[in-house]
C-alpha cells in the first residue's frame, strides 16, 4: 500500500480554509521573519471574522515580540459545524499557548484562550466556539484576540484572555453560583446544559429530569431535539426532548457505546463509527434512526502506510470523513479516511506547522 502523505498546507482533495485580511492592516510588527509561503488560501471551510481587542494598558492583546517578524493579521468568521478544527498549541510542552486552526491551514490560526480551558468541552454553537474552564463556572462564548500567521516567537500571548468572553445565562444554575457541569450543542443552534441537580435545561426550562451516571449519559444533541445517549449497560439509546421517550438499540445487532470511535448528528438520526467485526483496522459507519433501528452504511479503508500508531478515537466531518489523530516517528499526524476508499495523512508535524497537535483535541460540530 503506497503512502499517501499530503501536508495540511497542500491537501489535494480539499480546498484550504478561507482567511482574509482586514482592509486597514496587513501585518503585525516589523522585521525580517515572514509567515511562510507554503499555503495558498482556498474557498472552503468557513472564514474567521473580526479579531482583536485592546489590553487595559492600550497594548494589542497579541503583538509582535522582541524578535520582530512579519505576519498577516487576518479575520475570523463563523465556524462551520461540518468542518474539522484543531484545538492545538503554539508551544509544545508549555501551558497557555492554545490556538485554533482549520486542519487544512495550521499556519493560520486564532488565539486568545485561557490556559485553564477544558479542551474537551469545546463545541460550535451558532457559528461560535463555546467552552467551559476547568476551574470556573459557566459556559463562555469565545471572543478572538488575534488571527494571524505569526511565529510564536514573534508575538506576546494575551494576558487574561477569557476576560472578554461573555458567559451565557444558564438558569437555574447561573455561573456566579454553581454553573452547568456539562452542555451539548446541536446543528440547528440549540444548546442544553446539565445543572448540579443532574437535570438538563434549555433557556431555563427543564427538558430532561434528573439523570445520573447510573442512568447513562447524553452523547450528542441532534436535529429537532433528537438526543443520542447511552443506556445503563452501554447500549446506544435515541430519545426526543419533546416527549422524553427513550428507544434502546438491540445490543446484539447494533453498535455498542463502548466501541464507538466517532459519532455525529445527521438529518436522519445519528452516524456512528465502530470497529469492524472482522478484526481488521477498517471501521464501519452505521446509521441510528429516531426509532432506534441500526443499519450499516459502509466501511472505511485500511490506514495508509506512514502512520504506525493512531488513536482509535476520531471525529466525523459533515461528509462522513473519519479524522483520526495519530503519530509516527515523533510527529503528530491526522489520518483521514472516507467511504470511497481514500485514506491519507492530511496533517503532519514533520512540516513544522504553526499550530501543533501535541496530543490536543480535534473537533467539529456535533
Amino acid at each position: 500500500m503506497s503512502m499517501g502523505v499530503t501536508s495540511a498546507c497542500g491537501a489535494k482533495d480539499h480546498a484550504p480554509f478561507v482567511w482574509s485580511a482586514p482592509p486597514s492592516t496587513s501585518d503585525a510588527g516589523t522585521g525580517g521573519r515572514g509567515p511562510g509561503s507554503d499555503h495558498t488560501p482556498g474557498s472552503k471551510g468557513g472564514s474567521f471574522d473580526s479579531a482583536g481587542s485592546a489590553d487595559p494598558g492600550g497594548k494589542a492583546p497579541a503583538s509582535a515580540g522582541t524578535g520582530g517578524g512579519t505576519g498577516a493579521v487576518l479575520t475570523m468568521g463563523p465556524l462551520d459545524p461540518n468542518e474539522i478544527y484543531i484545538f492545538g498549541t503554539l508551544r509544545e510542552g508549555s501551558a497557555g499557548y492554545n490556538a485554533l486552526a482549520h486542519w487544512s491551514s495550521p499556519n493560520q490560526y486564532t488565539l486568545g484562550f485561557d490556559a485553564g480551558i477544558d479542551d474537551r468541552s469545546v463545541q460550535i454553537w451558532k457559528g461560535q466556539l463555546v467552552y467551559r474552564l476547568t476551574l470556573a463556572q459557566g459556559i463562555r462564548i469565545f471572543q478572538p484576540e488575534l488571527t494571524t500567521t505569526l511565529q510564536a516567537d514573534d508575538l506576546d500571548y494575551p494576558r487574561d484572555p477569557a476576560r472578554n468572553d461573555p458567559i451565557l445565562k444558564t438558569p437555574p444554575c447561573l455561573a456566579e453560583d454553581d454553573g452547568p457541569v456539562t452542555f451539548l450543542t446541536s446543528p440547528d443552534d440549540r444548546l442544553i446544559y446539565q445543572c448540579p441537580d443532574m437535570a438538563w435545561y434549555e433557556d431555563g426550562e427543564k427538558v430532561i429530569e434528573s439523570m445520573d451516571a447510573s442512568e447513562g449519559r447524553l452523547l450528542a444533541l441532534g436535529y429537532d431535539g433528537l438526543v443520542l445517549a447511552d443506556a445503563t449497560f452501554g447500549e446506544f439509546a435515541v430519545m426526543k426532548l419533546a416527549d422524553g421517550q427513550r428507544h434502546i438499540l438491540d445490543a446484539a445487532n447494533a453498535p455498542h457505546v463502548h466501541d464507538a470511535i466517532a459519532y455525529r448528528t445527521a438529518k436522519d438520526g445519528f452516524h456512528v463509527v465502530v470497529p469492524s467485526k472482522t478484526g481488521n483496522p477498517t471501521p464501519e459507519l452505521w446509521l441510528l434512526t429516531p426509532d432506534a433501528s441500526a443499519s450499516r452504511i459502509g466501511t472505511y479503508p485500511y490506514p495508509v502506510d506512514g502512520i504506525t500508531e493512531y488513536e482509535y478515537n476520531g471525529v466525523l466531518s459533515g461528509k462522513d470523513e473519519l479524522f483520526e489523530p495519530g503519530y509516527d516517528a515523533g510527529n503528530d499526524m491526522i489520518l483521514v479516511r472516507d467511504l470511497s476508499g481514500t485514506s491519507k495523512i492530511v496533517y503532519t508535524e514533520a512540516t513544522d506547522p504553526r499550530v501543533k497537535m501535541h496530543a490536543s483535541w480535534i473537533f467539529s460540530g456535533r
